[in-house]
């Protein structure tokens, strides 16, 4: 046997051994530090616009796909232009409402507190994202505060002029709905309340572009821009949920009007 083939039956199994060894650590460096995640947003179904006691609101519904490597998803926030006059509306997420539909109103099956997720690639991530008002709450805590117990004071005023049928009869939603066009009518609270919300008024017809940001850990922020537009009559209706927000407040039943609108491109 020559030295040459020596040297190759001595060294050449711990040379594979060595080779396969740092291609097992180059494969993993390129996974680690080489090759990024990218985080895709898939729209479904319609834009829903809303407001309410959460102030001016929009549902999401999309999907959320991952190429390449897992993903910590730790926030989505989303912000709102209207085009006419560049006024801006900042959104925080607030829940994520269920995609199955029941009842004759379709209202969500389930609602959950909005909270990071994790996504992996191959197991897309099935959202419908609420967001709602960053300030309404604070802004307006006081006023709602006043009405309750306006309300509360007047419906205690009421209780001897009805007797003893009182607490049964507020169980009828028209009875209820007669004592509040009458309370809300003469309630200087009521009546300023009201016009703070129509006065503040964020969704007027005209066009607006919506911007998505998705915050995560292993990546800088991921913007996702669509535009939608708002008719005159459905600012009308939007508006009316004004005076259902204030009969909420007092814990009375309603049921709010919304708006649905395709997700479209900006141009």
């Amino acid at each position: 046997m020559t030295d040459f083939q020596e040297f190759i039956d001595k060294y050449l199994a711990h040379t594979i051994g060595v080779i396969a060894l740092v291609q097992v650590w180059l494969i993993a460096a390129w996974n680690k530090w080489i090759i990024k995640p990218k985080i895709e947003f898939h729209p479904t179904a319609n834009i829903e616009i809303g407001f309410s006691t959460f102030g001016s609101t929009v549902s999401l519904p999309g999907a959320i796909r991952l190429l390449n490597k897992d993903i910590f998803v730790s926030a989505m926030r989303l912000k709102i232009v209207r085009v006419a006059d560049r006024s801006e509306h900042e959104f925080t997420w607030r829940a994520f409402k269920s995609n199955k539909l029941t009842g004759p109103s379709l209202v969500p099956e389930n609602v959950e507190i909005a909270s990071s997720f994790t996504v992996s690639p191959g197991s897309p991530k099935i959202l419908n994202v609420f967001f709602a008002s960053e300030n309404f709450s604070d802004r307006y805590a006081q006023h709602a505060r006043a009405i309750q117990t306006a309300w509360s004071a007047f419906l205690q005023a009421k209780q001897p002029v009805y007797g003893e049928q009182f607490a049964t009869q507020l169980n009828d939603p028209l009875f209820v709905d007669e004592l509040f066009s009458e309370f809300s009518s003469q309630n200087n609270v009521v009546l300023d309340f009201h016009a703070s919300l129509n006065n503040r008024f964020f969704w007027h017809s005209g066009e607006y572009l919506i911007e998505l940001k998705v915050s995560s850990a292993q990546l800088s922020d991921q913007i996702y821009t669509w535009s939608l537009c708002i008719t005159e009559q459905e600012e009308i209706r939007l508006r009316s949920n004004a005076a259902l927000t204030i009969k909420e407040v007092c814990k009375i039943s309603v049921v709010y009007e919304f708006v649905y609108k395709p997700y479209m491109k900006v141009a």
